[in-house]
């Protein structure tokens, strides 16, 4: 006999609608495309963006390159534990927490465009004028603000042991790789750049380097770019 599957009014499912915003939308999207479009638009959109923009994909950052890698699978974490339908039930035979109400997706949201606002207007390493730097800051960060703070609590009341010592140790090496970063003054990333020998006010709307393709380099420069080049990135 095949399954009956109650829907509501939106055509979804009476366990989706249990939850709103990002907690409908990971449980309703498939792992896999979570976290395809999580490592598209957080990380890997660095690199061919400030090519473009600037010449030169690059990111020192730790926090950036590798940890934020961590805060998506904490995310994909918690799109499990929304996935899990008897987990939702026994929810739903409890009274409503605050972190699954509408209310709380509301405020978070506030104040991630808030912390956003703030990473444009006051003073710090974050506070670049490149575009790849701006988008970090009024997307990346409050989508990872948004996703985490409905999906952290959420592995820590309903997730086994597993999923909350991994999701814990995630955001430790996010916090470790931030401490780094500030130690090292990797936030600020194209000073960073600078005081290692590359000098971006050398770069211009030339042909990319036939040797690496992946920065432009002044007239009579190029064997000194290349090397200077290799020295970030070793596997040229």
């Amino acid at each position: 006999m095949p399954k009956t599957v109650l829907l509501t009014k939106g055509g979804h499912t009476v366990l989706d609608s249990y939850f709103y915003g990002s907690q409908r939308l990971l449980r309703k999207l498939p792992i896999s495309v979570t976290g395809f479009i999580l490592m598209i638009f957080t990380t890997d959109v660095l690199y061919p963006g400030r090519e473009i923009l600037e010449g030169i994909p690059y990111n020192v950052s730790y926090a950036s390159l590798l940890a934020d890698v961590g805060l998506g699978l904490v995310i994909v974490i918690g799109a499990e534990i929304f996935k899990d339908d008897h987990l939702v039930k026994i929810l739903m035979k409890a009274p409503r927490g605050f972190i699954y109400s509408k209310g709380y997706h509301v405020l978070v949201l506030l104040v991630a465009a808030c912390v956003a606002a703030l990473l444009e207007v006051v003073p710090s390493p974050l506070n670049k004028p490149q575009v790849m730097d701006i988008y970090h800051n009024i997307v990346v960060v409050p989508l990872f603000m948004y996703l985490l703070a409905t999906t952290y609590p959420a592995i820590v009341s309903l997730g086994n042991m597993r999923q909350r010592r991994f999701a814990f140790w995630l955001l430790m090496l996010w916090a470790a790789a931030m401490v780094f970063d500030m130690a090292t003054d990797r936030l600020a990333q194209r000073p960073w750049l600078e005081r290692h020998g590359m000098h971006f006010s050398e770069l211009h709307n030339q042909a990319p380097s036939p040797k690496t393709g992946l920065f432009l380099c002044l007239d009579g420069q190029i064997e000194q770019c290349i090397l200077e080049v290799q020295g970030f990135y070793p596997f040229i």
